[in-house]
């Protein structure tokens, strides 16, 4: 105990030391400044002198974008503290919450600096990457210092303002300075430091909690990314303008009860032809509305929404959002003369406003449930992971309030009512469940409870209705849900078998038995039944074979074999088969034109996975028809993705087109082995060469000439090279590459 406290008195002696002092500040924060201006000249450095080839990324960036905000920072302290007609908005609170979001944004810089480190480091690029790190824990350590003197003298009690003097009190109050000091120092205690360390250390592993990613290639794609991914599959994921491009704003904001949203409202005409694309593109594939009730408030919509009650215009302007995110912009432009991406603007901000006025998180309803679920269908593509988790968490604990959750239903629900309930919940759980794991979860707690959720009925919409009295009989055959329900069911078994198929304990027999199991079940129940002339039957049937062969992979990624173990080549084989046909199931969705449609879903559920899968194996499957079959299905890839060939200049196309790069190297070594010549290139092959500037650059980018890749086919070195390609994307896919700021949606 005497130790303790003997310690204890050495660290309030360090806390109250001239390091803490605040009378210091004005020259440490001169320092800081200096150090500001040398990390953006230093990074701007960095920037010029990297090689041509080598694209310009967020870690190459951060420490100019960083630099500027301190920069700011520091001005408001440097003002609000010594120019007299601006102390007004000093504020001791400011000041500390300020510095403590610098500490925490220096420390992503430094980690976000070693990210980038670890891809690139060569010549003077990587002496001053190391500088900068330097610099940015030098600034860490004063903005500690910072941090704590503002701290420690900030008062956290409210404002109280002095009463209006007595004659007892005036002497005392001589002065406006005297009225000053009286007004700021409110009686009070003052927290303890440990106590702003403690608050300190919870909000830095609550950030680290949504920001590190679940350690396997399918969950926890980092920040770079995302934003690159982002990039390949719409224009629609174009950043949008006006109001409505923050989606959280719904969640942080009020709208007047005038806000003449309601005069944004389409036409009859524009209405009918919006709620027709709704029925043909969105509906399918989220079966959240009852499209039977829905017309008759479309049709008296038709006089006017002021004849509606407000959680009804909420529904309407939701599901018109959707339908013109679901459209093209030449749709748009044909149908309402303007481009899709100023149209999805103004919905999705008539959407907002609706949903406000109508006190969304005051009075939640289900009908105001219904259209907050669309709103997010519309509005994920645009959001940042974090603010999409945001809203579907909210949906979430909006459904738990409402009951939708509850096995048995409430006894006061129809029949009608539980089967749009249970609709509308599995559609909440799967939006909730993706947006957790591309925010940096594993998965939500609701989520992993999927299996004791009570699934839909398999009914058509005409089944079903406001006045039954008795549930209609469950069609055998596949429906109007057959899409919904088919994820639904996925969803309940990966509930409970993805940490089996996961687990490196689990013998690959048992995970293969499981997969066959769950295979036969929907096969029987669903797949039989589908007639492939249904552009619906068939979005559903080759999203869930693509999910059975994702579900192989899952089981047997290379990453369950121990450092130095062969891998057998019935599993090389295996791998390649399922990524081919994940890929080509891609390819397809996106090449049948009656699959239009559903391009929205399509465009943004591109298995980049699977694709790199693919050509990792690629390097060890010389010769074959399915190796011919890949090679012109990775130039569909790239004709229906184009930003994977660069166009972007992100890290992702990058890694991507040296590993197609590298595949091919390995394909013309052993065509030249196997005497076929002269080798005819690919057109995407001529591309990405040509994208990469040189053949001189396209050597050194792949690591030496193509003898290299002619030396590389005896089993035990290609297993070693391909290993280290398994290790590299296993990493880049989970965060541990580059990090830029957008996400990019995979299936489930």
């Amino acid at each position: 105990m005497d130790r303790l406290r003997l310690w204890m008195d050495n660290v309030r002696s360090f806390l109250g030391s001239s390091y803490f002092d605040g009378h210091h500040k004005k020259k440490v924060h001169i320092v800081q400044l200096l150090l500001v201006v040398l990390m953006i000249i230093l990074s701007g450095t960095r920037v010029a002198v990297k090689p041509k080839g080598i694209p310009t990324t967020r870690a190459d960036t951060i420490g100019i974008v960083m630099g500027i905000k301190t920069f700011v920072v520091i001005t408001y302290q440097l003002v609000t503290t010594h120019v007299q007609r601006y102390k007004k908005w000093a504020s001791l609170k400011a000041y500390s919450v300020l510095n403590f979001m610098e500490i925490l944004f220096w420390f992503v810089v430094i980690i976000v600096t070693f990210m980038g480190i670890s891809t690139f480091c060569q010549g003077a690029s990587c002496g001053l990457s190391w500088i900068i790190v330097l610099l940015a824990v030098a600034l860490i350590c004063i903005e500690t210092g910072l941090e704590c003197v503002a701290s420690t003298r900030a008062q956290y009690t409210r404002r109280r303002y002095p009463a209006v003097p007595d004659s007892a009190t005036t002497q005392s109050i001589s002065s406006p300075a005297a009225v000053h000091r009286n007004v700021t120092g409110a009686s009070g205690p003052v927290p303890s430091f440990g106590q702003y360390v403690r608050v300190a250390l919870e909000i830095v592993i609550i950030y680290l909690m949504v920001m590190t990613a679940h350690r396997n290639l399918w969950q926890g794609l980092s920040d770079e990314v995302r934003d690159s991914r982002l990039g390949v599959y719409s224009a629609t994921l174009t950043a949008l303008e006006g109001p409505s491009s923050d989606a959280s704003a719904l969640l942080l904001s009020s709208a007047p009860r005038d806000s003449g949203y309601q005069d944004l409202y389409p036409s009859a005409a524009h209405a009918s032809i919006l709620w027709q694309s709704f029925l043909q593109n969105v509906n399918p594939l989220s079966k959240v509305i009852h499209a039977p009730t829905m017309q008759s408030y479309i049709i008296e919509a038709g006089r006017g929404p002021a004849t509606l009650d407000r959680p009804t215009v909420a529904l309407l302007f939701a599901i018109y959002t959707a339908a013109v995110m679901s459209m093209s912009d030449v749709e748009c432009q044909n149908n309402f003369g303007k481009p899709q991406k100023t149209l999805l603007s103004s919905y999705l901000f008539a959407t907002q406003q609706a949903l406000q006025v109508a006190e969304l998180m005051r009075t939640p309803s289900f009908m105001l449930l219904q259209a907050f679920t669309l709103y997010i269908i519309a509005a994920r593509h645009l959001c940042n992971p974090q603010n999409t988790w945001l809203l579907s968490g909210t949906a979430v604990r909006m459904g738990q309030l409402l009951g939708l959750h509850q096995n048995p239903p409430r006894g006061d629900l129809s029949i009608f009512e539980i089967q749009m309930h249970r609709r509308l919940w599995w559609q909440i759980l799967l939006i909730d469940g993706r947006g957790a794991q591309l925010a940096g979860s594993q998965s939500t707690q609701q989520f992993s409870n999927a299996a004791d959720f009570w699934l839909p009925g398999n009914f058509n919409d005409a089944d079903l209705g406001p006045d039954m009295l008795e549930e209609p009989a469950v069609h055998n055959g596949p429906t109007e849900v057959i899409f919904c329900l088919l994820r639904y069911e996925l969803g309940r078994f990966l509930s409970t078998a993805a940490p089996i198929l996961y687990s490196r304990e689990m013998s690959l027999e048992e995970k293969d038995r499981l997969i066959n199991e769950y295979e036969d079940r929907i096969e029987s129940k669903y797949l039989r039944y589908c007639d492939m002339a249904s552009p619906l039957h068939l979005v559903a049937s080759g999203g869930a074979r693509s999910a059975l062969c994702k579900m192989r992979l899952m089981a047997h990624h290379p990453s369950q074999y121990a450092c130095g173990t062969s891998i057998p080549e019935s599993e090389h084989d295996m791998l390649f088969f399922n990524s081919l046909k994940m890929v080509e199931y891609d390819v397809l969705g996106k090449s049948i034109r009656s699959l239009d449609s559903f391009g929205w879903h399509t465009d943004v559920f591109f298995q980049l996975d699977a694709f790199v899968f693919m050509l990792i194996e690629l390097r060890r499957q010389k010769l074959g028809p399915d190796v011919e079959k890949a090679w012109r299905l990775i130039d569909d890839v790239f004709r229906h993705h184009p930003t994977l060939s660069g166009e972007g200049s992100s890290e992702l196309s990058l890694e991507v087109s040296k590993l197609v790069l590298k595949a091919w190297k390995t394909r013309e070594a052993s065509l030249v082995e196997t005497g076929i010549v002269p080798v005819q290139k690919p057109p995407i092959i001529t591309q990405l060469r040509s994208r990469l500037r040189a053949d001189s650059e396209y050597d050194f980018i792949l690591d030496k000439t193509s003898e290299a890749a002619k030396q590389q086919f005896t089993n035990v070195d290609m297993d070693a090279s391909m290993m280290v390609d398994w290790d590299f994307w296993d990493n880049f896919l989970q965060g541990d590459g580059v990090l830029q700021s957008q996400d990019f949606m995979n299936s489930t």
